[in-house]
This record gives C-alpha cells, sequence and structure tokens, in this order.
C-alpha cells in the first residue's frame, strides 16, 4: 500500500471570507516540493519562514525589504512593489511547476455563514466553525479523490491502492480535538473516509510544505474577495 500526503492551512480575515487550502500529492513529490521551496524561497530570500500575509503586508519576515524597516505604516515604493510581488510570483510557479501535486481550496464566506447562523438558531440547530465547515470539505474532497485513484489502479489490475494522511498546520484551538474531529467525520462520511488516515497537526516551520500550504490558502481567499465580494451585490 502506497502513501499520499495531503497538507493544507487556513487564512482568515474575521468578516469577510474563511479558507482552509492546500494540495495533494504522492510523498515523494512533497518531498521534492520541500526542497524547492527551502532552495528558491527561503534560502534565496534568507528567510525563516514564509507567510503569505506577511508578505502581502511587508512586515516580520519581510520587513527587512522595506525602504524604512523602522515605518511599516507606509505605503508600498515602487520598488517594494516589484520586489514582493516577484516573491510572490516565485511562490506560485514552484507550486504550479510539478504537475502531479492536485491543489485544493475551500473558501467560506463569511457574511452568509453568519446569517445562516442566525436562521438555524430558532431550529435549535447550529453550524460547524468555519474552521471544521472548511477542513471537513477538504477532506472530503480528497476522500473522494483517493477513491478515484484506486479506482482507476483496480481497472488497470494494479492490486496496491494508495492511502492519504491529511497533515494540518498547528491550530491552538482544533489540534487536541483532532481525533474527535476525525471520528465524528469517519462516522458522517463512510465512503469519504474509506482511504483516510487520521490528520496530523505540524509546526509549519518543521514542516515547511506547510508554509505552500498557507500561501494557497492565502490566494483563495483573496482571491474570493477580490473578485466577488468587492462587488455591491454580492453583500445584498
Amino acid at each position: 500500500m502506497w502513501h499520499a500526503a495531503a497538507y493544507f492551512d487556513e487564512s482568515d480575515d474575521n468578516d469577510r471570507a474563511y479558507a482552509v487550502a492546500g494540495f495533494l500529492a504522492h510523498q515523494h513529490d512533497c518531498v521534492h516540493l520541500d526542497l524547492a521551496w527551502r532552495d528558491r524561497i527561503l534560502e534565496k530570500y534568507e528567510l525563516e519562514y514564509f507567510k503569505a500575509s506577511e508578505l502581502n503586508a511587508g512586515t516580520r519576515q519581510f520587513a527587512k525589504f522595506r525602504d524604512n524597516p523602522s515605518n511599516l505604516d507606509c505605503l508600498f515604493s515602487r520598488r517594494e512593489k516589484e520586489l514582493f510581488g516577484k516573491i510572490k510570483t516565485e511562490s506560485i510557479d514552484i507550486f504550479l511547476e510539478f504537475g502531479h501535486v492536485a491543489g485544493i481550496g475551500v473558501v467560506l464566506v463569511l457574511p452568509d455563514y453568519y446569517r445562516l447562523l442566525e436562521e438555524y438558531k430558532p431550529l435549535g440547530k447550529a453550524l460547524p466553525a468555519p474552521y471544521l465547515f472548511c477542513a471537513n470539505i477538504m477532506m472530503m474532497e480528497i476522500g473522494v479523490m483517493m477513491n478515484e485513484v484506486n479506482d482507476d489502479l483496480r481497472r488497470n489490475k494494479v492490486s496496491q491502492r494508495g492511502v492519504v494522511r491529511p497533515v494540518f498546520d498547528s491550530h491552538k484551538t482544533y489540534s487536541g480535538r483532532s481525533k474527535l474531529m476525525f471520528d465524528e467525520f469517519v462516522r458522517k462520511n463512510e465512503f469519504c473516509s474509506k482511504y483516510l488516515l487520521p490528520p496530523h497537526y505540524e509546526n509549519d516551520k518543521d514542516y515547511v510544505v506547510l508554509q505552500i500550504a498557507d500561501n494557497l490558502a492565502y490566494e483563495c481567499r483573496r482571491l474570493l474577495v477580490t473578485s466577488i465580494l468587492t462587488s455591491p451585490s454580492a453583500w445584498q
């Protein structure tokens, strides 16, 4: 039995959208992606870690690239915009170069979520927290994908089937509840959980591929906000 790996992180702006995103790949591809990220992002720009929100704001790890690191509230200069845009493009290009790595993203529109939350209260029902809502849909999707992969293997008379281990970035609220969360997920989603192993929670400084997942989650959420939620009709 072979093992696939899936790495996910969250991105939240508190009032517009909440995202959980990442990627699914064979473990071998994840190793090569890890090495490429270390070499072409972390080492090239002398970063201890990469966080998309810090790149977008030019803070923390990216403050050293500012014209005036002591004043991080000022607007980006032309040079800063070009440099940060270059780093962003390079970070996305690395991921896109790996053709056998599947990116997956779930973005929850928070105004709609909170509206439904209020409507459910009189019925005595409650929606899962945004993190659980997105993470569960994510695991459903990778579960379906693994079923499809294993179906193809059976048709080709290959006996080995694959399983996948979801790895999430450490979360102060949900990391300790992962087994309980997964047991409930398996009970409700027998088909999707057939080839899923229980999720792990790891630190993104130790598992640098989680930094790639952070980048994807940030961009998924930002895409929804900038392309849909900025339209006045989206809030009506």
